[in-house]
């Protein structure tokens, strides 16, 4: 674990040392943009390294620190009002599925197809039915705390296997930021053929194919050592990852344009919200999750 926050550390220092060189030649938007970026991830990963490496209840509470947030900017995209009723409800349904899941850890997998079946349900619903924004907007939510609390359920599940927990949802954070990071710059680069234009006008299909190729082969080279799996399985994984986080990115810019917003909020300087920030990780963790529990349950 210290190892690998090290070396992130160092990622982060020599891009900080490039990005800040960059600005002293080019004062540019851009440059400048990227350098806020690259100070906020030193703020996330400066709060979520020590959380994982604490482990245990720690990073339960850090999971639902992180629903409550998802869940407001989630309220706003669907112009839902938030009041004491509506905080009740989502509280109980988040201790419900809390409890649920613990009592039945044997069977995790359960869980880790549930945020899909919400966001199924939500995006197929007819919009004849009466109610239909209220209906919607409770399913939404309810992928909120399923999909994220799988990163809890991750922890609960290397428990159970005897695995690195913090070690191993580091490395869910930091594949799937890769993916996005390499899914950036390979559009940047290559793209020319939008993906999903009324959707996502910047990315492309260059942008997506980098991504999961790099994404594929990262995984490869780096799961191995963290646990006994073979290159072709970890591949595999990378595949599996970076196919979701494209799918979760497009979820949350859909509900945006909807919202017809830019962003799903200002919390973090240079990238938005915090749904901006973890969207791909909607359908990267329960993904992960199952990855884990098809290796080594079945």
């Amino acid at each position: 674990m210290l190892t690998i926050s090290l070396l992130i550390f160092s990622t982060l220092l020599l891009v900080t040392l490039v990005i800040e060189y960059q600005y002293t030649l080019n004062k540019t938007v851009e440059i400048n943009n990227n350098r806020i970026r690259v100070r906020t991830w030193w703020l996330i990963c400066a709060i979520c390294i020590p959380v994982l490496i604490t482990g245990g209840w720690v990073i339960t509470l850090f999971i639902y620190v992180l629903i409550y947030w998802s869940a407001i900017e989630f309220s706003r995209l669907l112009n839902v009002r938030i009041n004491s009723l509506s905080i009740l409800f989502f509280t109980s349904a988040l201790l419900t599925y809390h409890f649920t899941s613990f009592i039945y850890k044997d069977s995790l997998s359960i869980f880790y197809y549930t945020p899909l079946l919400f966001f199924l349900a939500s995006v197929t619903i007819p919009n004849w039915l009466p109610r239909i924004t209220s209906l919607r907007a409770i399913l939404v939510l309810m992928l909120c705390i399923s999909s994220i609390f799988s990163i809890d359920l991750i922890r609960l599940q290397c428990e159970t296997l005897k695995l690195d927990a913090g070690l191993l949802i580091l490395f869910l954070f930091f594949i799937t930021a890769s993916n996005d990071i390499f899914q950036y710059f390979s559009g940047k680069k290559y793209g020319c053929h939008p993906l999903a234009l009324n959707l996502s006008p910047h990315k492309t299909w260059e942008g997506a194919l980098g991504g999961l190729v790099l994404t594929t082969i990262t995984s490869m080279l780096t799961l191995p050592y963290i646990i006994e799996v073979s290159g072709l399985t970890a591949a595999r994984t990378g595949f599996v990852i970076s196919i979701l986080g494209i799918a979760g990115d497009l979820n949350i810019s859909y509900l945006k344009r909807r919202a017809n917003a830019k962003d799903s909020g200002t919390s973090l300087p240079g990238h938005g919200g915090l749904l901006d920030r973890i969207d791909s990780l909607i359908f990267t963790a329960p993904g992960f999750g199952l990855c884990l529990d098809l290796v080594f349950i079945s």
